[in-house]
């Protein structure tokens, strides 16, 4: 606890003189997580999972949790620092678990139709595409021995097209520009300019291809 204004200073004196441990890119990294989670919310179906962000904002939490450990471990008088600090990585650790936790719900949803295109599984990373084979198996295993076993073969199948849980990729979406498109074709007659920080309220199949290249964002 700090006990007094004069030492409330001391810290905030004696921080002037520190090293930000975290450096302007990380927050621009942290930005672009927090899109990408946004993204995800908004899109019916599973978007590519984002490698590098994930794997740069866990380095980034990795660094800096040693860097506060090794350089404020033991001095009481920078207990305020490494508070704030560990708030700041905690900020973190919650966007990247909730952009996983949104993930593995949509596969838990649509675990069949994502494995049955070899596209759609390259859309996952290593651990959700093991996540979603194991599901799988569970589950084929759950309803084949609690009813499939009794159905005849033709109704025992949960990869038919009628039993396939596909998101609906024609639903209508918030999006907001982040770069000049130019013109954009939303039908067989009609399209539109796609001009930076302008919003939209249009297809998702239309815009799919613009939110995986980062030029539109989902709202």
């Amino acid at each position: 606890m700090i006990g007094s204004d004069a030492e409330l200073d001391e810290i905030l004196n004696a921080g002037e003189n520190i090293q930000p441990i975290q450096k302007p890119p990380a927050a621009d990294i942290y930005q672009s997580m927090i899109r990408a989670w946004v993204n995800e919310k908004a899109a019916p179906d599973l978007l590519p999972f984002q490698h590098d962000l994930v794997s740069q904002l866990r380095f980034i939490v990795e660094t800096q949790q040693e860097g506060v450990h090794l350089r404020y471990s033991g001095q009481p008088t920078f207990n305020f620092l490494k508070f704030i600090y560990g708030l700041e990585l905690e900020r973190i650790k919650f966007v990247l678990r909730s952009y996983i936790r949104l993930r593995l719900g949509k596969i838990q949803h649509m675990t069949i139709y994502l494995l049955s295109d070899p596209e759609l599984r390259m859309c996952m990373s290593d651990e959700e595409l093991f996540f979603a084979e194991r599901f799988q198996t569970l589950i084929q295993t759950y309803h084949k021995g609690s009813y499939l076993g009794n159905l005849s073969k033709q109704w025992q199948a949960l990869d038919s097209d009628e039993m396939l849980m596909k998101p609906d990729l024609d639903t209508a979406v918030f999006c907001r520009v982040t770069q000049d498109v130019g013109d954009l074709q939303i039908n067989e007659m009609e399209t539109i300019l796609m001009k930076k920080d302008q919003m939209y309220l249009l297809r998702y199949s239309k815009v799919r291809p613009l939110v995986e290249n980062n030029t539109v964002d989902l709202l």
